[in-house]
């Protein structure tokens, strides 16, 4: 007697038949694919959400930028000159040598019909070739550093109307950093590479203004070799 076997195919409510297949005996069942349509859903809700989000922060934010940041551009704060005084500075000698003497003269000069009495913090800056830039704040009064680190009141000079004033400072004497370094300038001039530099002088005053005098060229020498020994 020949036995056959059927298959009773269930449908329940709500669920989507999909194409027949055959099981391991090669009996043709109904296969029921509910991960499609699971999928489907999920993506829809990502995308949904993610277009909400970007709506909600273009909303709220109107400068912000979405993607990949542009690159930030620096923009730095340059003093405005004043044209109340002029600042003439010189060298007594075109090449200072190690550990010797680096006096530097500096004259000021009221240009208006009026006293002045300013408050001044004093810089005096070497930059070379490369445009690698040392500096050292200076007190011209004094003829030493001016030990910005402990915040020293600027200083006071009083000019007569019409008229100029003469200081000197010692380079040697001052304390030197790199512009651009997280360290107040503590190190002597000899700490500074040895190359051709060009000199200035510049005055900050407690109004924001700064005076800036002329650039006078001057070769710092290196050891010599008998210091090297």
């Amino acid at each position: 007697m020949r036995c056959g076997r059927k298959l009773a195919r269930v449908e329940g409510p709500g669920l989507l038949a999909g194409p027949r297949a055959s099981n391991l005996d090669g009996v043709r069942i109904g296969r029921y694919d509910l991960t499609v349509p699971h999928l489907r859903r999920t993506r829809t809700a990502l995308l949904v959400r993610s277009a909400a989000l970007t709506i909600f922060l273009v909303l709220i934010m109107p400068d912000a930028v979405v993607g990949d940041p542009a690159p930030q551009q620096w923009h730095f704060y340059e003093q405005p000159l004043s044209h109340e005084v002029r600042c003439f500075l010189s060298v007594d000698a075109a090449v200072w040598k190690h550990n010797g003497p680096a006096m530097v003269h500096v004259r000021l000069e009221n240009l208006t019909d009026k006293d002045l009495d300013l408050a001044i913090t004093p810089s005096l800056y070497l930059t070379n070739a490369e445009e690698d830039t040392y500096w050292s704040p200076v007190d011209i009064l004094r003829n030493r550093a001016f030990d910005i680190q402990h915040k020293q009141a600027p200083l006071k000079v009083h000019l007569d109307k019409q008229s100029s004033s003469d200081f000197k400072i010692d380079a040697a004497n001052t304390k030197w950093a790199k512009e651009i370094s997280c360290c107040w300038p503590s190190q002597s001039l000899g700490t500074v590479p040895p190359s051709r530099y060009s000199l200035r002088l510049e005055l900050s005053d407690t109004d924001g203004k700064v005076v800036r005098s002329n650039e006078v060229t001057v070769l710092l020498e290196g050891q010599s070799d008998s210091e090297k020994k």
